[in-house]
């Protein structure tokens, strides 16, 4: 059976770097935000998303980082 995921993707741009891909994603439904800073974490993250195992530790991974 499939099921829908509404997520808010929101990608930062930075002018000196505008082909640096970085951003969040909020779960609609939970609105829980998952950090990512690269285009490897934002697929590996929505591969999580879609299998249902991501967890909060991706952005204890990520804190302190800049975005």
């Amino acid at each position: 059976m499939r099921q829908i995921q509404s997520c808010v993707l929101r990608l930062l741009v930075d002018p000196g770097h505008p082909s640096d891909l970085r951003g969040m994603i909020n779960l609609v439904e939970d609105d829980t935000e998952y950090s990512f800073r690269n285009e490897r974490d934002l697929v590996h993250l929505l591969k999580k998303l879609n299998t249902g195992i991501i967890s909060r530790e991706h952005n204890e991974r990520l804190k302190g980082d800049s975005l």
